[in-house]
């Protein structure tokens, strides 16, 4: 059954649309809808001079993870969990160089230069993964 309007109801609103165009696609959506508006601040990325390398091994007992630039390494039962903990380790480690200034010897004397890795996303830390044999 179709409705019927008579001169005393109101007549339908049209809709407008507006068109959004992305690199993997486009949206339509109405253009008087009323959007929540929040602002999201994401912090800077690591500095492209300070990305570290991290490399992952499979060994009869798990996985290990080793940061390059920092000689930092951790263990566990899968890929997630020795990343997961060797990021603890390189934050343990990056904190005490931050921290503490110790004496570093001669090979580790550059570390305090990734410090900054302290304060950027994980994200943003690496700048390659490599699966060692």
């Amino acid at each position: 059954m179709t409705p019927v309007m008579t001169p005393s109801e109101e007549a339908p609103t049209r809709l407008l649309y507006r068109e959004v165009m992305t690199g993997s696609g486009s949206a339509r959506y109405e253009a008087n809808a009323p959007f929540k508006v929040e602002l999201v601040r994401l912090p800077k990325s690591a500095p492209r001079g300070i990305r570290v390398s991290l490399e992952l091994g499979m060994e009869d007992a798990g996985v290990w993870a080793h940061i390059v630039e920092l000689d930092v390494a951790a263990e566990g039962e899968n890929a997630a969990d020795a990343f997961r903990a060797v990021l603890a380790a390189a934050r343990e480690w990056l904190s005490y160089v931050r921290d503490e200034h110790p004496e570093l010897a001669p090979e580790l004397g550059d570390q305090e230069r990734y410090v900054p890795l302290l304060d950027a996303p994980v994200f943003s830390w690496f700048k390659s993964f490599r699966f060692a044999e």
